[in-house]
């Protein structure tokens, strides 16, 4: 058996000796050029995806059950207070306050006092409540100043000029500056009115436990429904 170079097989093999030089430096450089992109593929696939990671980052961030992460809602407004400013202002009518609004401010907002108002019979540094009445007196009646006995009542005493109360909105204190009414009536005249509804007529009033006939004719010039 004639002596083969083993080179010489591998070339024959692979029909080296066919090829041109440069069809295998082509050859070559296709290789590396497969084997570069693997490579490349492989390290981006390791290292990951940036964008993938920071949409990660931002939903963990985000507050649950708030997919957008926007602000929580705003707490709800302020409590209001309803007020009918009415007498001897400029501009008599119901408005609303914020709560812990002052009878001054009230009464700034109805226009402020008319020329005839008895600005000494109200406390202008009290605090108003939701529902009541701030009756404005004119200058020369009996009105009792607020704050007097611990009282907060802006009503005028029992036929004075500047108006009547009002049975179905007057609160209890404004109510105590009635002739013959004290706390405990005032009080039972609040009650009957919230349990039974308004008072259709001022005669309603003697539905009242303690109001009688003499007691409700006696109120009767300073009340009104």
């Amino acid at each position: 058996m004639p002596f083969i170079d083993p080179s010489e097989q591998l070339s024959e093999n692979m029909h080296v000796g066919e090829c041109s030089v440069p069809m295998l430096v082509g050859i070559v450089a296709l290789v590396v050029l497969v084997i570069g992109l693997v490579v490349f593929n492989v390290a981006h696939a390791m290292a990951g995806d940036p964008f993938s990671v920071s949409s990660a980052s931002a939903s963990q961030e985000a507050p649950a059950g708030d997919p957008a992460g926007e602000a929580p809602a705003e707490p709800d407004e302020a409590a209001r207070v309803v007020v009918y400013v009415s007498g001897c202002v400029v501009a008599p009518g119901v408005y609303d306050f914020p709560e812990g609004t002052r009878v001054g401010a009230c009464i700034d907002a109805a226009g402020g006092f008319t020329d005839e108002a008895n600005c000494d019979a109200l406390n202008l540094a009290r605090v108003v409540q939701d529902g009541e009445q701030l009756l404005v007196p004119a200058a020369g009646s009996p009105g009792a100043p607020s704050g007097s006995s611990g009282s907060s009542s802006v009503s005028p005493a029992p036929g004075a000029v500047g108006g009547l109360v009002n049975i179905n909105t007057a609160s209890a204190a404004e109510l105590e500056t009635l002739s013959g009414v004290g706390a405990s009536t005032a009080k039972k005249i609040v009650a009957n009115r919230e349990e039974e509804g308004p008072f259709k007529s001022k005669e309603d009033l003697k539905r009242v436990p303690g109001i009688g006939e003499k007691k409700y004719a006696s109120l009767a010039d300073s009340i009104c429904v």
